[in-house]
């Protein structure tokens, strides 16, 4: 049922103009036009990201997990800057853009004006570097934590922040970009037993991941150094198997 009732563009040459669109009436308003729209997703493009989060936050709420919500947002840091963005923004740009070749209508893409001026790792970049783990696969720590370490993972003692890893004999635990529970997969001598969802701070394990995980295994933003050079920040990647 639609409560708004707002028009949609009936072709890309005759945009339909909202106005008035108090508090989360925005929100209400493009999850009614997802639901009604079924020829693509809904872009939204933002002021900013706070905006962006904001806007999320709210068509949540109205949409009660009937859409899918991914979100591109910007780097939040200058073409000069000599430190990389924050983890959990590389974590979220790695899981929109490994999600969007498969977007759906009625899916909804929140993103920042300055996310369309930034360019993007290419998309045959992100479809080469997927790494797949699966129950019963065959797995060589020492390989899977060199693969790790050049993929821009931080080995840890204990895994609390995306990019982390952390290997005590036939465990590893991982904590991938785009998920927002890290994995714990249990090696029975070199073949992954199980891999399950856990709780950093208390350790708990419950449900298991799908049987198959797939994800991008790294993203890099060129950066500058102070002397003017090239550099790439490489970012996280994972197994993007949602819990």
């Amino acid at each position: 049922m639609s409560l708004l009732r707002l028009p949609l563009p009936r072709t890309t040459t005759e945009p339909a103009t909202w106005s008035r669109l108090y508090g989360s009436s925005l929100a209400l308003a493009t999850v009614e036009a997802a639901q009604e729209h079924k020829e693509g997703p809904v872009v939204l493009v933002v002021d900013d990201l706070a905006h962006a989060s904001q806007l999320h936050a709210e068509i949540a709420f109205y949409s009660s997990g009937r859409h899918e919500i991914l979100n591109l947002p910007d780097w939040e840091t200058l073409p000069y800057d000599v430190f990389s963005p924050h983890q959990d923004i590389i974590s979220e740009r790695l899981k929109t853009l490994h999600a969007l070749p498969n977007i759906q209508p009625g899916n909804i893409l929140i993103l920042p004006v300055n996310a369309l001026l930034q360019k993007l790792t290419p998309r045959d970049y992100i479809d080469r570097h997927v790494l797949m783990l699966q129950v019963g696969d065959k797995l060589d720590i020492d390989d899977f934590r060199r693969g790790l370490e050049a993929s821009g993972y931080s080995n840890v003692s204990q895994v609390m922040e995306h990019g982390e890893f952390a290997v005590r004999g036939s465990i590893i635990d991982l904590y991938p970009a785009g998920s927002s529970l890290p994995y714990r997969i249990d090696l029975f001598d070199d073949e992954i037993e199980t891999i399950r969802c856990f709780n950093p701070r208390t350790s708990a394990r419950w449900r298991k991941p799908t049987a198959s995980s797939c994800c991008p295994r790294a993203s890099s933003r060129p950066t500058r150094t102070r002397s003017g050079d090239s550099a790439n920040a490489t970012g996280n990647t994972s197994p993007a198997t949602r819990c």
